[in-house]
């Protein structure tokens, strides 16, 4: 059981295999889930980050992308937004069929943020991404006022995001209150305490 409200985030980590995305299609709706019960709050308006980045549209130039999002932004405005994201002068009449995987993932996320979802589910959105891209992904979401759950491997992304950790493991899933260190030192205690009880044993 597990309560997440505005303005946390939930970090899901585990081996490649463990169900992570499939817990995440679970709560979008995609899935049914095969016991219990999910249940959103009034009003909660969701956003999905794939891994695929199938919504682009190929053919839009970068800050026509955006703009499908806020149909009625002003183009500095939608500039301001992109150069957080790296999108820098003629960058954003690029056409999205032409930039680099990378690339495309930072235009993903910024249209999911810029959208103003109060929701954003994220698998996998360090993927991509360089150093300075996630820099900035990092400090587009400590502004965000909304609910954040994500699927990463990056503990230093979960780190600076995370306020609880849903962890799948091969005896069963597990949360814990904090971010990945606090979940890593737990889990090193334990292991810990577990060696030294099979020494005295």
């Amino acid at each position: 059981d597990l309560s997440l409200h505005r303005g946390e985030a939930l970090g899901i980590i585990g081996a490649n295999g463990t169900g992570k995305t499939t817990f995440l299609r679970t709560i979008l709706g995609e899935i049914r889930e095969l016991s219990g019960e999910i249940r959103w709050g009034t009003k909660t308006n969701i956003g999905y980050y794939a891994q695929n980045l199938e919504e682009l549209e190929s053919r839009n130039e970068v800050i026509q992308e955006l703009r499908r999002v806020a149909p009625l932004a002003d183009n500095g405005e939608l500039r301001s937004f992109l150069a957080r994201f790296l999108f820098f002068g003629e960058d954003v009449f690029k056409l999205v069929g032409d930039l680099s995987g990378g690339e495309k993932g930072r235009l993903a996320l910024a249209k999911l943020i810029y959208s103003q979802k109060n929701v954003l589910i994220l698998d996998e959105p360090t993927n991509h991404l360089d150093i300075p891209a996630r820099e900035a992904l990092e400090a587009a979401l400590s502004e965000y006022d909304g609910t954040i759950i994500t699927v990463s491997h990056d503990r230093f992304f979960l780190d600076k995001i995370a306020t609880q950790i849903l962890a799948f493991e091969p005896e069963g899933v597990n949360v814990f209150a904090g971010n990945y260190t606090v979940y890593h030192d737990w889990k090193a205690a334990r292991l810990s305490s577990e060696r030294t009880g099979a020494r005295e044993a």
